[in-house]
């Protein structure tokens, strides 16, 4: 197992415990709270601008939280000033040790809607909030959990895109 992963979900684990969570539901709430948006804008909206700036800020506090670093495989959230709808993150890919630049595509109404995708530029990774193949979509980790009112975003969405992926690399098997 990747020992970066258990690191991380221990301390994510002892936060949620010393906040008194009840059940799974109630700890993305109680992440939800941590962190909430204040601008609740759309790609093209007039203040569009002051979101992006919201995402930066509230992507570097996920990286340093009292409680450690919440996204530990990426790093380096960028927004796209030719696209409104693209953000590029580099993320770190542990089967190949390297960073990999990638795409962060947004709905037109994001926040309403988590993000749809997040593609490394070399097509190696490929991660979708709805898709047909489970291998690469989020589905029942995100289902009903994003909350529609705006106040999540990217860093929230991307701890999404941190359960599936170390579930994906290492699967709970029940016997």
């Amino acid at each position: 197992m990747d020992e970066d992963i258990i690191k991380n979900l221990e301390i994510l684990r002892n936060w949620l415990s010393k906040a008194k969570v009840s059940s799974a539901s109630h700890a993305f709430s109680k992440i939800l709270n941590l962190f909430t948006f204040e601008v609740i804008a759309h790609p093209g909206d007039p203040e569009w601008p002051q979101r992006v700036s919201e995402e930066i800020i509230v992507f570097r506090n996920f990286k340093r939280t009292i409680y450690g670093d919440l996204l530990p495989h990426f790093r380096n959230l960028q927004y796209s000033w030719s696209n409104e709808q693209i953000f590029y993150v580099e993320f770190m890919d542990k089967l190949t040790n390297s960073w990999k630049k990638c795409e962060i595509t947004l709905p037109k109404l994001y926040p309403l809607l988590p993000p749809n995708s997040l593609n490394a530029i070399d097509g190696s990774i490929r991660v979708y909030s709805s898709h047909t193949d489970p291998n690469k979509c989020l589905g029942e980790i995100l289902k009903r959990r994003w909350d529609e009112s705006g106040k999540m975003g990217i860093a929230h969405w991307l701890i999404f895109v941190e359960v599936f992926w170390y579930l994906l690399q290492s699967p709970i098997k029940i016997t």
